[in-house]
């Protein structure tokens, strides 16, 4: 289950510390449940998280893809996650905040 805060015109997904190709693969089906059934922006929230799976990499493209960059965003990543969004090219493909 997912842990999401709502705010006026935004869903906050708070997502935890490692994201492992097995967790990533349970949420995946909640998350594009989520976008494609809402006209809310969506936003993750990788505070607390240390590690990212290439899985997961997939599954960001895939709610990019469903929410467009002007709805989808990425925020609070540590330079080390950010990082790894930026060596796969992704820095411009998906909103990283």
């Amino acid at each position: 289950m997912l842990d999401k805060q709502e705010y006026y015109d935004q869903i906050e997904i708070k997502l935890s510390n490692n994201i492992k190709t097995e967790y990533s693969q349970n949420i995946e089906k909640e998350l594009m449940d989520l976008a494609n059934s809402t006209s809310m922006n969506v936003s993750l929230n990788f505070e607390d998280v240390t590690f990212v799976c290439s899985h997961f990499l997939k599954v960001c493209l895939r709610l990019n893809n469903t929410l467009t960059s002007e709805r989808f965003c990425l925020e609070k990543l540590t330079p080390e996650i950010k990082r790894v969004f930026m060596i796969a090219g992704f820095d411009k493909i998906l909103n990283l905040k």
